[in-house]
């Protein structure tokens, strides 16, 4: 179980290192949008060309665990993926990233109270 949760976390690092360079560093909007559409793509080649096996994802899947219980009651989580990560991660380069703040960037409905 370990191993499995640890090749996880080295699949994130690994894509977090292979598209870090990508992120804009100056960009107005509309050009940080279109590098961030282009990194989500490349990143969705990248893993399809990997055939990790699904335990492989358990740290994501861990991730959309833990979000879910912190922002229920504000947002109706859907689980997010290793691609859309790393897209949310470079929209919100200005932002430091927490769950309320990945919901708001994925554009998660919000719960009506």
């Amino acid at each position: 179980m370990w191993f499995t949760k640890f090749l996880a976390l080295i699949l994130v690092f690994f894509i977090i290192n292979i598209f870090e360079p990508l992120l804009p560093q100056v960009a107005g909007d509309r050009q940080l949008d279109e590098d961030c559409k282009t990194l989500r793509v490349r990143c969705g080649y990248c893993i399809n060309n990997l055939k990790f096996e699904p335990s492989d994802y358990i740290l994501i899947n861990d991730l959309n665990q833990k979000c879910r219980m912190d922002v229920g009651r504000k947002y109706v989580w859907r689980n997010l993926n290793s691609c859309d990560m790393v897209y949310l991660r470079c929209k919100g380069v200005k932002n430091k990233i927490d769950c309320s703040v990945l919901a708001d960037l994925a554009k998660m409905r919000k719960r009506l109270h």
